[in-house]
């Protein structure tokens, strides 16, 4: 769905870059925007709420489904631990969530309570634990000098696995 944001219409982007090169591309989500989809697509079900379980479903469905379809390279974006090439759109979650805690102003020490007792923020926060764990063997895609450094230095990654590439 590109309408829905940024990382939605760079793959839609990508992915039609992709086809008028000659790639063949197949496009893994829950749901699709009506009309032509840029490739062949795998849906993958699974919960549409709560939001933290359909997250962790997404991610492990995605990762059944690239593997049932022989996909020789896979790209994600947001969480998706489970893939070749990992792009993730707003750099680091925890550095993210940190950062965004620590401009919330008064008030902060109940917020940062609130939104770490939050089931979608430890699920996320697992996501990126799975990611982690996966880092090594990625290849990364940074949208900005500042997610690079991040990615470098909370997964450990060398900096030839990380590639920066603006949208």
């Amino acid at each position: 769905l590109p309408e829905k944001g940024g990382a939605e219409a760079y793959l839609a982007d990508l992915a039609g870059r992709l086809l008028a090169r000659g790639h063949e591309v197949a496009l893994v989500s829950r749901v699709f925007a009506p009309g032509p989809v840029p490739g062949r697509p795998l849906r993958v079900g699974g919960p549409g709420a709560p939001r933290f379980l359909a997250d962790l479903s997404f991610a492990r469905r995605a990762e059944r489904a690239a593997r049932g379809a022989r996909l020789e390279v896979t790209l994600g974006v947001r969480h998706t631990p489970f893939v070749d090439v990992l792009q993730m759109h707003g750099g680091v979650y925890r550095d993210a969530l940190r950062a965004h805690l620590e401009s919330a102003g008064s008030g902060r020490s109940l917020r940062r309570a609130l939104r770490a007792l939050s089931p979608k923020t430890r699920m996320l926060l697992h996501l990126e634990s799975l990611e982690a764990r996966e880092a090594p063997r990625q290849l990364h895609a940074a949208v900005s000098p500042l997610a690079a450094r991040e990615i470098r230095a909370r997964f450990h990654v060398p900096e030839e696995r990380v590639r920066l590439i603006p949208p």
